[in-house]
């Protein structure tokens, strides 16, 4: 009998806890509802307000030195640098992110996801999600947040190696014209350097990825100085008129076309879980097969990904249409001597303009029909620019990186 009791007082416990519980997110759920509808405008108690604001007499306040730090934070980061930089320039200029902890990268990473940067508050409520607008003071305009979101999505921009990053490899855009496999950069371990500090061209490489881990994976093996093809890039795309050129008439087309396609694909998925939804519930009185649940699962998988498919393919145009092309010489002009003088920031933000500004770069890093029989390093590189949303480019250049000659890609591979 001392057990039995013993359970009964257990099971009496958390019945009251749970009806607590349940009491409690009711209460939220009505507040969250009430705040969507525009009849509630009070607090709602859940989870952790963020540390750039504070509650002054019921009202929300942004803490100055919480929002110069984050300012700086996402200046930085669409500017191409990665969390390491950051977090080490925050330090240097006394600036953090909270008060409790010291500046890290990855409270870095985490802030850039945060829909509380535009006064939204997220509160989920047994897997429901409830975005409240305007909770908080907000920091960034929604331009602001849909390009801080568009530069997130785009991994691979800020992974550099070593202390001079190359601005078109780890991108994913760099490409063997041989064999289509990824290129990579390559600082040799010797480093010659020149009066001024700079490394001397030869010593950072560009090679196939597959020649560099398979040996002869290429059929066209070695490796060329990433130097001149850095500077012939940014002095192409320093002069208004190439630009134009590799832009075309329309840059908006490309992200239109995958908006169309991906809205379709949301549009199937829906259709098939709509069908299945139906089919489980003419089953249910049988019970529902694993089978049809797993299915469920599957595509409600399939759903999310195609669903952040058409908002990034939407980032992009908004993004495209926001540029004025008239000007987009301006910033290659004014970084394109900060990176023939190695300096890393300049890099870093020549990189992002890469990022942002091609699809492709295909290197024939000895022509596209390359002399097999002879031994001269006078050889030509020839590349194919192919813009983001834009056209195709052909250049040719030697092995300093002056122009030779370009032209519209109208050449049979």
């Amino acid at each position: 009998m001392d057990l039995v009791y013993s359970l009964l007082v257990m099971i009496r416990a958390h019945e009251e806890s749970d009806t607590k519980s349940k009491r409690v997110k009711a209460s939220i759920r009505r507040l969250c509802e009430g705040w969507l509808a525009g009849t509630y405008r009070g607090a709602v108690n859940q989870g952790h307000d963020p540390d750039w604001v504070q509650s002054v007499e019921g009202r929300f306040e942004i803490v100055p030195e919480r929002a110069a730090a984050i300012r700086r934070i996402i200046g930085m980061y669409t500017s191409g640098f990665g969390g390491k930089r950051i977090v080490q320039a925050l330090d240097a200029e006394g600036l953090r992110l909270s008060a409790k902890s010291a500046n890290s990268s990855s409270q870095c990473y985490r802030l850039f996801k945060m829909p509380q940067l535009m006064g939204t508050k997220p509160i989920s409520v047994d897997g429901q999600q409830y975005l409240l607008q305007d909770y908080y003071p907000a920091l960034l305009y929604d331009s602001e947040w849909i390009e801080l979101q568009r530069v997130a999505n785009h991994h691979g921009r800020r992974r550099t190696k070593g202390d001079l990053p190359h601005i078109i490899t780890s991108l994913g855009i760099a490409i063997c014209g041989y064999c289509g496999k990824p290129m990579t950069g390559q600082n040799l371990a010797t480093k010659p350097r020149l009066p001024d500090g700079r490394i001397q061209d030869g010593y950072r490489r560009l090679l196939c990825a597959s020649a560099a881990a398979y040996g002869a994976g290429c059929k066209v093996p070695g490796s060329t100085s990433v130097a001149p093809i850095e500077r012939a890039i940014m002095a192409y795309c320093s002069d208004i008129v190439n630009l134009q050129a590799l832009y075309g008439n329309d840059r908006s087309q490309a992200p239109r076309a995958k908006i169309v396609v991906a809205s379709a694909k949301v549009e199937d998925i829906n259709s098939q879980l709509e069908r299945l939804t139906d089919a489980m519930l003419a089953s249910s009185a049988e019970g529902t097969p694993a089978v049809f649940a797993r299915r469920a699962r599957a595509l409600e998988d399939e759903l999310s990904a195609a669903k952040a498919e058409l908002q990034a393919a939407e980032r992009d145009l908004i993004a495209m249409s926001r540029n004025d092309n008239s000007d987009a010489n301006k910033a290659w002009q004014k970084l394109a001597a900060g990176v023939e003088a190695q300096d890393v920031e300049a890099r870093l933000q020549a990189r992002q303009l890469v990022a942002d500004t091609f699809e492709r770069i295909v290197v024939y890093h000895h022509g596209i029909r390359p002399d097999h029989t002879s031994k001269s390093r006078d050889y030509k590189i020839d590349l194919v620019l192919i813009a983001k949303g834009g056209h195709a480019r052909a250049l040719t250049i030697d092995r300093t990186g002056s122009w030779i000659e370009g032209d519209d890609y109208l050449l049979e591979i």
